[in-house]
């Protein structure tokens, strides 16, 4: 269910409609607060929507390169179950053989 919450980023309050909880959101509006003050402390005389926007463009830089890491990894996984898959029907067929072989020494 969506709430909204209030939120205050670069010194401006903002309501939210979010799915998430009051204290998710708050920590989101937190981390995006600590990014703004960071990249402002890290250039003299940056105005503060400077900043907001160098933040959104980090935020979605890491975004854009955690998705694509997630393809990445889900394609992994894909791969390895392919070959998971076709090693158990190796050894299934190893077995059947070992088998053939052990009742062939017994006959």
């Amino acid at each position: 269910m969506e709430s909204i919450y209030k939120v205050t980023v670069a010194g401006l309050e903002f309501s939210v409609y979010s799915g998430e909880s009051e204290e998710y959101t708050q920590g989101i509006a937190k981390a995006v607060n600590r990014k703004i003050r960071e990249i402002a402390d890290s250039s003299a005389g940056v105005h503060t929507l400077n900043a907001a926007v160098l933040a959104a463009m980090d935020y979605c830089d890491e975004s854009v390169k955690a998705k694509a890491e997630k393809v990445n990894l889900r394609n992994a996984l894909e791969e390895l179950q392919e070959k998971l898959a076709e090693t158990t029907k190796e050894l299934e067929k190893l077995k059947g053989e070992n088998l053939t072989l052990k009742m062939g020494k017994k006959g």
